[in-house]
């Protein structure tokens, strides 16, 4: 049998050297496409999902352990001269209606960055990637669940938001992960057309984003078991005192800690404020 020429095996090794730096510069290629996808796809996902699993389904019964909350009285009305006093500033609620019909009001949080108009759209998607104004934007709007009323008065009221890296939009909820911010500064203020909302935190959690449900449209009874089931659920454990007509607002965004998580922030209306004239 003859034996293959010294110049055919050269030729050979040549072809399967080839070969293998063909093969080793596609794994290349793809590599940097993969993690150039993973990127964009992060860029992108600085935002919460929208919320609608479950949304029809009966209230679980909640855990039957016996309340150590206080229920104080109804909430009353201040009179126009205190409320004046105690608002920061107007909103031009007119201009806003005038360059949107979605705009429902203002949300801002003392201590923090959060001071944005707030829209509502048909669903819980349309604003995840435009801006108030309906134009494209990764930081998208903060806009309340499209479940809710859009007049606050809802008996839960959930408000959805980005976690932007620099510092916009719903970034600023994360320093509730600590218990003296949340001690400093425990109110959150809604602003409507005729009344502005006070609202005291009293739950924090951190949920997977794949289980957590919020329910709407509940009875006073179980409004107030559902309370105290997201009270229990806190990673602090700030005393709530509920009034008698109690209203609920959550803030939802995104967190770190696993994989889907989502940061909630939990709170109660305090006070209604009635807004200046003219606003």
């Amino acid at each position: 049998m003859k034996r293959p020429s010294t110049k055919n095996l050269g030729i050979l090794l040549i072809i399967l050297l080839i070969l293998m730096m063909g093969m080793i510069l596609l794994f290349v290629v793809r590599l940097a496409s993969v993690q150039k996808s993973t990127e964009v796809g992060t860029e992108q996902s600085e935002a919460i999902l929208s919320n609608e699993t479950l949304a029809n389904e009966t209230l679980p019964e909640f855990p039957s352990e016996s309340s150590s909350v206080v229920v104080t009285e109804n909430l009353t009305d201040p009179s126009p001269a205190e409320a004046v006093a105690t608002l920061p500033g107007s909103i031009p609620f007119e201009e806003y209606r005038n360059l949107t019909s979605d705009f429902v009001g203002w949300l801002t949080i003392d201590g923090t960055n959060i001071d944005q108009p707030l829209v509502q759209g048909p669903n819980n998607d349309h604003y995840l990637g435009v801006d108030y104004l309906g134009n494209k934007s990764s930081a998208g709007s903060l806009y309340i669940d499209y479940r809710n009323l859009g007049n606050f008065y809802d008996t839960h009221m959930s408000i959805y938001g980005h976690y932007m890296r620099n510092g916009t939009m719903f970034h600023d909820l994360h320093l509730y992960k600590d218990a003296d911010f949340l001690a400093e500064h425990p109110f959150i203020t809604v602003y409507g057309l005729r009344e502005a909302y006070q609202y005291e935190i009293f739950s924090v959690q951190i949920v997977s984003g794949a289980t957590y449900y919020l329910y709407f449209d509940m009875t006073d009874e179980m409004l107030v078991d559902y309370a105290d089931y997201l009270w229990r659920g806190s990673i602090h454990k700030k005393q709530p005192q509920y009034p008698k007509d109690l209203r609920l607002l959550t803030l939802v965004t995104c967190t770190y800690e696993f994989d889907n998580a989502r940061l909630l922030i939990h709170a109660y209306q305090k006070e209604r404020i009635p807004m200046p004239e003219g606003q």
